[in-house]
């Protein structure tokens, strides 16, 4: 999943393809997001500056995000051609009042960023879908139905992705119990209280969606896995927000729409043409730094329906 949801998100957005280097990019984004959360936990840890083994696998994985991308921005500078991607609306955005264009650390940094977005968070929460289906035949056998009635062994198009409403179901329910962060940090911006809990003006705090999306006042049954549960009738009876896995309001993520339509292609595209076997007495453990991916990976056998 790593190296397709990175081949999608750098073809669509940069249009070139970086798979080929998924090892590499993606250890040093985990060993980046690794840091930075370790940093968010203890304020009192060396700084940055200092040389120590923590601090130089760092400064490491960073120069070699930063060499990989910065490849990218100056390939495309030097290439004329005009290409109908993201890339290229960021290089050619202007300040409105200096008509100022970005510089490379800025477009590096944009880049960095887009890159973990569209691809360490979508695989991640693919890779917790093929397990839950994987261990729900009964839903493997009701999203292949779907799929087999509305793509009638067509590949997925944007057209026919709205119609594909159960196979959104188990993506949503997959979601909810594995939600890619453990909670949204936040700033009360005025003194608050909430449960009999002042919250001073200033304060840190965090949103857990990881609790509030298995929260039994507005979950039935929290624990279960049950697609059904995000049919347009039972979503209407929910409060608005009892899920929210991009977020929400002003800060929501700027990569749902691609995440969405990247995840349910992709289940779609496979579920068409294979049955999912779990591969037995693996071991499944939550890694919760940062985001949540499973620990050792998801591992499955794939094999061909037809």
């Amino acid at each position: 999943m790593s190296r397709l949801t990175l081949k999608i998100v750098s073809s669509t957005l940069f249009s070139i393809d970086i798979s080929g280097k998924t090892d590499t990019l993606g250890q040093s984004l985990r060993t980046a997001l690794e840091y930075a959360y370790y940093r968010m936990n203890n304020p009192l840890a060396l700084p940055v500056w200092m040389p120590t083994p923590r601090n130089l696998k760092f400064h490491q994985a960073k120069q070699t995000l930063d060499r990989l991308v910065l490849e990218i921005i100056q390939s495309r500078r030097q290439n004329s051609t005009e290409k109908n991607d993201l890339l290229s609306m960021l290089l050619a955005a202007q300040d409105e009042e200096t008509g100022e264009k970005m510089s490379d650390r800025q477009l590096q940094d944009e880049v960095i960023t887009l890159i973990n977005a569209g691809y360490e968070t979508t695989a991640t929460a693919l890779a917790w879908t093929w397990y839950l289906i994987g261990t729900h035949p009964d839903v493997m056998v009701k999203i292949q139905e779907e799929i087999q009635t509305v793509l009638n062994g067509n590949n997925p198009t944007v057209e026919k992705l709205s119609q594909l409403q159960y196979t959104r179901c188990v993506f949503d329910e997959s979601s909810r119990l594995c939600p890619i962060g453990l909670g949204l940090p936040r700033v009360a911006l005025e003194d608050d209280e909430i449960k009999g809990y002042f919250i001073p003006k200033g304060t840190i705090f965090n949103i857990a969606q990881y609790f509030i999306f298995r929260h039994p006042e507005f979950w039935d049954h929290p624990e279960q896995f049950d697609p059904d549960r995000f049919l347009p009738e039972k979503v209407k009876q929910r409060p608005k927000f009892a899920f929210f896995p991009f977020g929400a309001g002003q800060h929501i993520c700027i990569g749902k729409n691609l995440a969405l339509m990247e995840s349910i292609t992709i289940l779609a595209a496979i579920m068409d043409r294979f049955h999912i076997e779990l591969v037995p007495h693996q071991s499944i453990e939550i890694d919760p730094r940062f985001s949540l991916r499973p620990k050792y990976g998801i591992k499955v056998r794939v094999r061909k329906r037809y």
